[in-house]
């Protein structure tokens, strides 16, 4: 009766409930309308808060995640519909009648609709608390300069170039030294040996970095964070930075990237590991003066790099002169003797060549050979330097200029922008004193400079830098004529000339230099680096400042003032104060600098600009650039500045511009306003010549290269307008479209047909940079049958259009010759209605300059490029084509009249995807073949010979739908890419074969080194077209082999007969990577009837295999892996002994093997066997292996394990025990142990199998255990024996409630101080301690056995979220969890 009444109440219940639900929205209906309303006020807060940190991370140039960006356009969308539905549906249906009664029905709905949306809202607001980092840092791409016309292919130094490259290849070889004098080109060289490298991807990462004589190894270690990607360090020491860097270098060994560090410039003995941070396992080429200093830190290889022959001299000097210049006959002389003089050292010959170069006087000549020694280079080098700068203009300031270049560090960015505003302040402009006449005047000077071999482009845009011997020159120069210092603090106290010295440069801070007090009277300019950790307090800068009676540069970097000291208001002459990237308390001191002209605070903390600064009216530029707290400017503090000529604010100050209205005089503007509101209603800024403009959002990184730039670049001309009117741009934007260089315009409406229309043709011919997004009504950038005829866009070198829903071609009509002559960038997506990218003229060659084409997501669009001809395209260097559907041909073609007469020369990237429709890269109805085409030629192939691609190296073909044959025969592509090295094909769902060949010794893809081939039907890679005579085949260079989800695949060439992949057939002799994954047909890797040893792949590193259902063997005697470092094996049904010790072997060994995964093999029984030893394995993951009933076979061969260093088990649950403790006794490099989710584990340590020698165990290296989730594990060690664990730091115990005790006999565990039980709860939850482990354990065992449900259960769900992906953070587990 009882079962009865309990199931008739729950069918109530069941019934009930629902119309209570449905009851429950009518009667709370204003409550479930109120916490509605209350909620997305709440989501509008949050979604406030999070797009201003976008804002700024954006105008960082930092990349939003694209689940922030989903979330935030998820928000705006839930709370346009909130705001429709409170403000339309609630007034519309709340009442019936005539508003005299409630709609009950309407009400109903509404609260039931409220209640849903509020469900939404609510889970939005939960995903936005996890949104801690929104952001990533994105390093910017290398800066391509123009080409170095001094840069010549020298013969002779080719040999030791290719010698360190094949030293680089060797896994033996991990130093390199190069040395030789200075001025011999070794920085230069080690330079064309990273673009050799880099051409060949033999790394994944290569940095360099400048050591000099005093290394700044802080620098040094943002440099290298910066090339590996890494953003900044949270880390302020050399030591946390070497710790972290260290940290995050090995991890990126472990995963298989190659990084080769060049150390530039090393004076003496460094170490490189301890104190930069830098692992084993990077390679490193050094370079120095000396030999001995590559010898002591360890080079392998040690190379002297000589002069150039005399042949080289002469052809370095003569290309710089110029030809004509040696024609006459003394002249020719002259230049004999002094390139004989010179003694082979590109530097001198540079410099020397230049300055002749610009003084062509016969007694110029006469005067550079008479000052030039015979057999002494070193005093040559320095005498052509002399003449290099005595010849420099005095009166133009040139030679002081350059002197200022040598005061910062060495191998520093010297910013021009700091030459300018140094120069300014010290006069070196002479009468020049506005900003705008001395930007103009200090390029000038620079380029002289860099034309003159005195100065370098830097790494960055706007930046130069000095060679070290030019410095050291200039150094000397500098020191004689203004007595300055360059150097430490330490080296200041002891110098004996402070009091006379004019400028001081100081890298790092000794606070003895500020207690000093010595007057530095005739201190003209002072430049200190320095770090935020170093405070110069007031009281530690004390009267100093009032002391420098003659300062008019003073230039802080890098600390923290806070505040500034009082004895600043005596700096009465200062004219340039620079506090950049400071931590700034109160700075109203600075108000009372009257005489200030320039004020810099770049990336400085501060909250407002100080009312005192209206005082400053003698301000000519003042730069607040990423001043991201800065939120107040007193409106009288711009207004007061009538002279000021540049302000930079750009990633700062985001309130109202209205002060901007009082600056009639500014020549630079760099300012982001989110809204156009904020703009100066009618402001004309008439004498404006540089800007950096954006309204509506900031410059994001992707926008363009040119604008990557650290916002040091502030002679740019840019604008960016997003959410606007065209009408909006009358209030004086409208003037700066006209001169802007770079424009961007996103969603602005009002422009109408097309863009060229809506710009004046002056406007048009000054832009360089164009990208138009988003605007509704232009339909073409040029229509030139509504035009005069003349050139369009002649100087625009980059075309972005994007998300146009009507547009229809780039130029309507027939385009002027020299239209668009200089585009070197173009790209196009999103135009749905875009016909054509361009209609060929006839009469002319077709984007002449065009380096790189992108079009994507146009779906209306069949073909390319039309009517095209021989030298179309001629510089084209990189194309990609993705997710356009209608596309059929990349090219369509009708004139064609015989193979290969169209040519791409330079062509190097093509990357095709998701084109479901497309059938051939050109079609031609009027091709022709010729005698040895005939029979040959297959219909339907997407490369069939039509167009050459002589300099292609990388080519992607994926989700090509229509495609099934790729290319035509072996001659044909032999013919037409000569030079492709990587090659990826992917979803090409009807190609039956990659290629077939007819002679396989002259392979047609020899220079391949990669080959991806992921998602075809094909049975076989290569197919030859007689397999009974099949010959061999090699791919000499092929590093990088992967082979996916090929269910057809039954051999990579000449199978018939086998199932097996390689045969003796196939040579791969400098594989390093195979990948094998989702193979169902492959039933052998390795031919069975193969001669003994017939297969070597000597330099293969890692092997992956997953998914091969029928792979019975994985290793055989007769295939030598000598290299192999990484072994993956995953998914393996049918492999029943991993290592084939049942074939006729006594032992097998992997010498070099370091990482092994073993994961789901049903029909393994153990792992490792007794004849097997693994001397080089540090890293074993084992997981989710059924049948696994034992890992080690015992006993094992003593030193069969030396260096296993982290061991991981998971989910292996026929598995009583990891191991039996004599085992472990062999382990002595043990250091991390992780057992998780193994449900009969009953200890982790089993018995010994033999007898012991000892009555305790010492496990020297062990650091950290972690147990998880193993239900029925009882102990750590049932066997009673003491355990001494010297290194044991961390253990964790959760999920494990049968865990009596740790250990049965004594433990000693010196360094541990805490047991850990969730890595999710708060920290007094999540640990405990009660003096020793053992203890520990009882009492938390006695606690579980107490409580139905104890904190560490709770955890457990929490804690297994993620098991596969984060592990322990200091057990390394990363390395080896599941992919």
């Amino acid at each position: 009766m009882e079962i009865v009444v309990s199931i008739a109440a729950e069918i109530a219940n069941c019934a009930v409930a629902p119309i209570r639900q449905q009851f429950g929205y009518l009667f709370k209906y204003s409550s479930n309308i109120k916490d509605f309303e209350q909620q997305v006020a709440r989501l509008k807060y949050e979604s406030d808060v999070l797009q201003s940190r976008v804002t700024d991370a954006q105008t960082n140039l930092e990349r939003i995640f694209e689940h922030v960006s989903k979330w935030l356009d998820d928000a705006n969308r839930l709370s346009e519909d909130a705001a429709t539905f409170l403000n339309e549906d609630i007034n519309a249906n709340t009442h019936c009648m005539k508003g005299l009664c409630p709609n009950l029905w309407s009400r109903h709905q509404l609260s039931r609709k409220a209640t849903k949306k509020l469900s939404e809202v609510e889970k939005l607001m939960e995903t936005c608390k996890t949104f801690d980092v929104i952001s990533e840092y994105v390093r910017p791409p290398p800066i391509e300069f123009a080409p170095d016309e001094t840069r010549l292919p020298f013969g002779s130094r080719e040999g030791i170039l290719a010698k360190i490259v094949d030293n680089l290849k060797d896994d033996r070889v991990s130093v390199i030294g190069i040395y030789g004098l200075a001025g011999v080109g070794k920085t230069t060289f080690v330079k064309q040996i990273r673009e050799r490298l880099q051409s060949i991807r033999l790394f994944d990462h290569i940095t360099i970095f400048t050591v000099s004589q005093t290394p700044d190894i802080l620098k040094i270690q943002d440099r290298i964070a910066e090339v590996i990607g890494a953003k900044t360090f949270d880390e302020k020491t050399t030591e946390g930075k070497a710790s972290r860097l260290h940290e995050i270098l090995n991890q990126m060994l472990k995963h298989g990237k190659k990084i080769l560090v060049i150390v530039d410039d090393i004076w003496e003995t460094l170490n490189l590991r301890e104190n930069i941070g830098i692992p084993v396992g990077c390679k490193f080429m050094l370079t120095s003066r000396q030999e001995g200093v590559c010898q002591q830190m360890g080079s392998q290889h040690n190379y002297m790099l000589r002069g150039l022959t005399d042949g080289e001299s002469w052809s370095l000097f003569e290309n710089i002169v110029g030809h004509n210049a040696v024609k006459h006959p003394q002249r020719h002389q002259i230049a004999v003797k002094i390139v004989k003089a010179c003694g082979g050292l590109p530097l001198a010959l540079k410099v020397i060549a230049s300055l002749l170069k610009k003084n062509d006087n016969l007694y110029c000549w006469e005067a550079a050979v008479a000052k030039l020694k015979w057999n002494n280079l070193e005093q040559n080098l320095t005498e052509s330097l002399t003449l290099s700068y005595e010849f420099l203009e005095k009166e133009s300031a040139t030679q002081e200029l350059l002197l200022l270049c040598s005061l910062f560090p060495e191998d520093y960015e010297i910013h021009i922008v700091d030459l300018l505003t140094w120069g300014l302040a010290l006069g070196l402009f002479r009468d020049i004193a506005s900003l705008e006449a001395s930007s103009v005047r200090v390029y000038a000077l620079v380029e002289y400079l860099k034309s003159s071999s005195l100065l370098l482009d830097g790494e960055i845009k706007c930046s130069v830098k000095m060679h070290d011997v030019v410095r050291e020159f200039t150094l000397k120069v500098t020191r004689e004529q203004h007595k300055s210092f360059v150097g430490t603090g330490e080296e200041l106290i002891s110098w004996n000339e402070r009091d006379i010295a004019n400028y001081i440069s100081l890298d790092g801070v000794n606070m003895n230099v500020f207690n000093d007090k010595l007057e530095y009277q005739n201190l003209q300019l002072l430049f200190l680096q320095g770090t935020l950790s170093c405070n110069l307090s007031s009281s530690m800068l004390g009267t100093m400042f009032g002391m420098m009676k003659m300062l008019t540069v003073l230039s802080f970097s890098g600390v923290t003032l806070d505040p500034l000291p009082p004895s600043f208001e005596h700096l009465k002459l200062i004219k340039t104060l620079e506090l950049v990237s400071c931590r700034l308390g109160d700075i109203s001191v600075v108000g009372e600098l009257r005489s200030l002209r320039i004020l810099k605070l770049f990336r400085s903390t501060i909250n407002e600009l100080p009312i005192v600064f209206e005082k400053l009216d003698n301000m000519l530029f003042l730069d607040l650039t990423s001043c991201h707290d800065l939120t107040v400017i007193p409106p009288t503090v711009i207004q007061r500045m009538t002279q000021l000529e540049g302000l930079h604010m750009y990633g700062s100050y985001k309130a109202s511009l209205e002060h901007l209205r009082f600056c009639s005089q500014l020549v630079s503007l760099q300012v982001h306003i989110p809204d156009i509101k904020l703009w100066p209603n009618g402001v004309v800024f008439s004498k404006l010549r540089w800007f950096k403009i954006s309204i509506g959002r900031p410059f994001e990184y992707d926008d363009w290269e040119i604008l990557y730039d650290n916002c040091y670049k502030c002679f740019q001309k840019a604008i960016l307008l997003k959410d606007l009117t065209r009408s909006s741009l009358e209030h004086g934007l409208d003037g700066l479209l006209k001169i802007a260089e770079e424009i961007i315009i996103e969603n602005v409406n009002g422009f109408q047909n097309y863009l060229h229309h809506n710009l004046d043709r002056d406007s048009a011919n000054n832009l360089k940079y164009l990208a138009i997004n988003d605007l509704k009504e232009i339909q073409y950038i040029v229509d030139t049958t509504k035009m005069d005829l003349c050139e369009v866009f002649p100087f625009l070198k980059l075309l972005k259009i994007n998300r146009l829903d009507n547009f229809y071609e780039i130029c309507h009509g027939k385009p002027c010759k020299g239209s668009f002559g200089e585009l070197e960038i173009l790209q196009v997506g999103g135009l749905p209605k875009l016909l054509n990218i361009w209609e060929n003229p006839i009469e002319y060659a077709l984007l002449p300059m065009l380096r790189c084409l992108k079009v994507s997501n146009c779906d209306g669009l069949k073909n390319v490029f039309s009517l095209f001809k021989t030298g179309d395209l001629s510089q084209l260097i990189e194309m990609r084509v993705y997710n356009c559907e209608a596309i059929k041909e990349i090219i369509d073609n009708e004139e064609v009249t015989r193979p290969m007469d169209i040519v791409l020369p330079v062509l190097e990237s093509l990357d095709l995807d998701n084109l479901l429709n497309l059938k051939t890269f050109m079609s031609s109805r009027r091709l022709l073949p010729t005698i040895t085409d005939v029979g040959t030629h297959i219909q339907g192939a997407f490369l069939d010979g039509k167009v050459a691609f002589p300099n292609l190296k990388y080519m992607r073909l994926q989700r090509l739908d229509s495609v099934g044959q790729i290319w035509t025969n072996s001659f044909r592509v032999g013919l037409t890419l000569p030079r492709l090295e990587k090659l990826l094909i992917k979803g090409l769902p009807n190609l039956m074969q990659l290629w077939s060949i007819d002679s396989p010794e002259s392979n047609p893809l020899s220079s391949l080194t990669e080959l991806r081939i992921d998602e075809c039907p094909i049975n076989e890679v290569v197919v030859a077209e007689e397999e009974d005579t099949a010959g061999l085949i090699e791919f000499p260079r092929l590093e990088d082999l992967r082979l996916e989800n090929l269910q057809n695949l039954k051999s990579f060439y000449a199978g018939k007969g086998n199932c097996a992949l390689f045969n003796e057939k196939v040579r791969l002799p400098a594989l390093k990577t195979l990948e094998l994954k989702s193979l169902d047909n492959i039933k052998d890797l390795w031919c069975p009837k193969l001669p003994v040893e017939s297969l070597t792949f000597d330099h293969l590193e890692k092997l992956y295999v997953r998914g091969l259902p029928k792979l019975e063997y994985l290793f055989d005697k007769k295939v030598r892996l000598p290299a192999l470092k990484l072994l993956t094996l995953k998914s393996l049904d049918n492999i029943k002994d991993l290592w084939c010790t049942k074939l006729p072997v006594e032992s097998l060994t992997f010498h070099r093997l370091e990482h092994l995964k073993v994961s789901r093999l049903p029909k393994i029984e153990y792992i490792f066997d007794k004849k097997v030893s693994f001397p080089a394995l540090e890293y074993l993951y084992v997981g989710e292996m059924e049948e696994l009933r034992e890992i080690w076979q015992i006993p094992q061969p003593v030193g069969s394990f030396p260096a296993l260093r982290l061991i991981f088990v998971m989910k292996c649950h026929n598995l009583l025990n990891i191991g039996p403790l004599d085992l472990f006794l062999q382990l002595p490099s043990l250091e991390y142990l992780r057992v998780n989710r193994c449900n009969n584990l009953e200890e982790i340590v089993g018995d010994p199998v033999g007898e012991l020698e000892h009555a305790n165990v010492a496990m020297p290296a062990i650091e950290g255990i972690r147990l998880q989730d193993n239900p029925v594990v009882k102990s750590f060690c049932h066997y009673k024996i003491d355990f001494e664990w010297p290194c044991l730091r961390r253990v964790e115990l959760i999920g494990c409630p049968k865990m009596e005790t740790f250990t049965y006999g004594n433990l000693t565990t010196p360094m541990l101080q805490e047991l850990r039980l969730s890595s999710v709860l708060s920290r007094d939850q999540r640990t405990m301690w009660n003096g020793d482990l053992n203890s520990t354990v009882r009492e938390l065992h006695s606690n579980t056995n107490n409580k139905d449900d104890h904190d560490v259960g709770n955890a457990k769900n929490d804690d297994c979220a993620n098991d596969e992906s984060d592990g322990s953070n200091n057990c390394e587990s990363n390395d080896i969890t599941e992919e």
